[in-house]
């Protein structure tokens, strides 16, 4: 979690409508909280786990830790929405300041 990452999902104009599943499908993804209750419902040994697990899944939900941007290069707004996401990664914290790590 100390590096900023953006998941881009690239050839995006080459997606066919007919998919089994919708471009929302992936760009919005279903609710964490879901997947730490089946986790610890469906494997066994993890029940001990489910705190732990739904703290996890509250912080990705809450500071939208895991999400993706669509591309398609021919879309002047998608660059700009990708580069929108780029700098809210990295809190807009790479310009004008050395590494954040060296005063610790």
């Amino acid at each position: 979690m100390e590096m900023p990452q953006i998941n881009v999902l690239s050839k995006i104009d080459l997606f066919d409508d007919d998919a089994p599943f919708n471009l929302d499908y992936f760009t919005h993804l279903p609710d964490h909280d879901y997947h730490a209750i089946t986790l610890s419902l469906q494997v066994p040994g993890l029940q001990r786990y489910h705190g732990p697990n739904a703290a996890i899944c509250d912080v990705v939900t809450s500071f939208n830790l895991v999400s993706f941007g669509p591309l398609n290069v021919q879309k002047k707004e998608d660059m700009a929405e990708v580069l929108r996401l780029a700098n809210s990664a990295n809190g807009r914290a790479f310009h004008e300041q050395g590494d954040i790590r060296e005063g610790l």
